[in-house]
């Protein structure tokens, strides 16, 4: 499995072969795709946003099934998701780099790329560390910094955690 997540006592079971909930000893297949991770909305407690092998699929499950309520299949592989303190998503893909969602303001995107600071698209990792947008890539640590009003945002390094990184890195090599 990818990813799990507890909810309303149901296992839900991310998986190569799609997404699963398990309940009083049921399995049940919910959705048909690769789905790497699970994260629930922070309002509605009925709405998932699915990282999967396409991008990003938004679905509501009511009791045993799952409806798809928006698709982002541009995007690749989500694998990794956040959330800033004010509500703003973040979407890490294995390789095009991060896009924010902006659920407040009508779903609008915006991609990170090399042109707005990541070292690279490839497996940008995001977390939230304190309310705060980060990304942890093979190159270092990087903050999310929005910009006020127009939908601009950069990635800035954390230049001090670069020997973090690099032992992180090694580790993973060795092990």
């Amino acid at each position: 499995s990818w990813d799990l997540l507890v909810k309303n006592n149901k296992l839900l079971v991310g998986t190569s072969n799609g997404l699963y909930s398990l309940f009083e000893g049921k399995t049940k297949l919910l959705f048909e795709s690769t789905v790497y991770k699970i994260f629930p909305d922070p309002v509605d407690s009925s709405v998932f946003y699915l990282g999967t092998d396409k991008g990003l699929t938004i679905a509501r499950i009511k009791g045993n099934k799952l409806f798809e309520l928006k698709n982002f299949n541009a995007w690749g592989d989500v694998r990794s998701a956040a959330r800033n303190g004010k509500g703003l998503l973040c979407f890490g893909t294995s390789s095009n780099g991060i896009f924010l969602l902006d659920v407040k303001n009508h779903y609008q995107v915006k991609r990170l790329t090399e042109a707005e600071g990541l070292p690279s698209l490839i497996d940008s990792y995001v977390f939230n560390y304190f309310g705060e947008l980060m990304v942890g890539t093979a190159s270092g640590f990087y903050k999310i910094e929005l910009g006020a009003g127009s939908g601009s945002a950069t990635c800035v390094r954390i230049k001090a955690l670069d020997s973090l990184a690099q032992s992180l890195l090694l580790t993973a090599v060795t092990i």
